[in-house]
């Protein structure tokens, strides 16, 4: 299988899965732009990627996917710079031991998990349509949990696991619409 001419845009792609991924799918040829929230960590996880998979075509994206003016950023910088988009890997997450809000008003594991993924979905889904048949994966972990609208954000109760995987389920249900 040759990825060669795709272009494939994985969150969180510094460092763990998503750079695990990253050196998979550069393996194979694709322009493979990664995101990141810190430019030091950033640049020395492309050039990881850009070491183990041979492939100098590994790029990064700065912004923090916990507020939303950094998920805008990164579709800003990444539609300015790319002109297609074959695969969007929404991989970054994020798992908190105590709650806390971003700058948004948002719980942090909530708006990195579903807010994030849901939103630069949706800012890039025109240039998704224009690369078809482009593809949208969302990674995900944690155990299977009914979303507890009651408690959507963790507003009446915090437990770091459990709360991750109700976000996580969160995301399923939101990958299951967009797919729809």
């Amino acid at each position: 299988m040759t990825l060669q001419g795709k272009t494939v845009l994985i969150t969180g792609g510094t460092g763990g899965i998503g750079q695990q991924t990253a050196i998979g799918i550069a393996k194979l040829g694709a322009q493979v732009v990664v995101t990141g929230r810190d430019k030091a960590r950033g640049e020395a996880g492309v050039a990881a990627i850009q070491r183990a998979s041979g492939n100098p075509h590994v790029t990064l994206l700065l912004g923090d996917l916990s507020l939303q003016a950094g998920v805008r950023q990164v579709a800003t910088a990444f539609t300015a710079n790319h002109a297609r988009l074959d695969v969007l890997i929404n991989n970054a997450g994020l798992l908190e031991t105590q709650r806390r809000l971003t700058s948004d008003g948002i719980e942090a594991d909530f708006a990195v998990n579903v807010i994030a993924p849901f939103l630069l979905t949706h800012l890039l889904r025109d240039v998704l349509a224009a690369s078809r048949p482009a593809r949208v994966i969302t990674v995900s972990g944690g155990m299977p949990q009914p979303i507890d609208l009651a408690n959507l954000q963790a507003e009446r109760r915090f437990v770091g696991l459990p709360h991750y995987s109700h976000t996580k389920s969160a995301m399923h249900a939101m990958s299951i619409s967009f797919a729809e």
